[in-house]
């Protein structure tokens, strides 16, 4: 069940973030004031979207998980509501535009009623924030970031310690010269019988005896 609420959320706030950055950049938003929560329901969508891989793999484990996602998966589906509902808007505003001029007393109504709409919309968009906004509060939420940025390190250490099967030497700085200077320096006593010895000092771990 947790399987299938994640592939439900994934493609509705990928649906919410395209339609609410289209929306957040077009002069029309500006106009009717609503471009700062669009911008604002984009980027809280982006930030939450990037902990989705994290739960993915936490969900079937652990409840929590679960029923934050559910929590998530009905908030999505009100932005996708209301950004539905704002397109159709735009586009019943746009054909009426290039339609004939009306009486003046239509003109005025339409107006009232845009009016009324754009803060019916902007209002339901803040709650949508405010939803949005609890829900990154929540301590699973907290706990997907952590282990996102966890999964993020685990990926950068990989890289850096793979392992091939050729190696460039040239890319590599180690104690070969030191290596020399001490076998000459055993050579010339042996080359002059004395019996000494060259002590080696160094912090443990850094491969002092090899």
């Amino acid at each position: 069940m947790a399987e299938v609420v994640l592939n439900f959320v994934n493609p509705l706030i990928e649906h919410a973030i395209s339609k609410a950055i289209s929306f957040a950049g077009a002069r029309i938003s500006l106009a009717w004031g609503l471009k700062k929560e669009l911008k604002e329901l984009a980027e809280r969508l982006i930030f939450i979207k990037g902990v989705l891989q994290a739960a993915e793999e936490r969900q079937e484990s652990n409840q929590a998980v679960r029923i934050w996602l559910q929590q998530l998966n009905d908030v999505a589906y009100e932005a996708v509501d209301a950004l539905d509902e704002y397109a159709y808007e735009v586009l019943k505003h746009k054909v009426q535009s290039q339609g004939r001029r009306r009486e003046q007393v239509c003109t005025l109504f339409s107006l009232f009623n845009r009016t009324v709409f754009c803060l019916n919309m902007a209002d339901k968009i803040r709650k949508i924030n405010q939803s949005l906004v609890k829900i990154k509060e929540n301590e699973v939420f907290v706990l997907l970031i952590g282990l996102g940025d966890q999964s993020r390190s685990t990926t950068s250490a990989r890289q850096l310690f793979r392992t091939d099967s050729i190696l460039d030497c040239s890319k590599f700085v180690g104690r070969h010269a030191d290596v020399l200077n001490i076998v000459n320096m055993l050579d010339n006593m042996r080359s002059q019988h004395l019996l000494s010895g060259i002590s080696v000092v160094g912090l443990g771990g850094i491969g002092k005896t090899t």
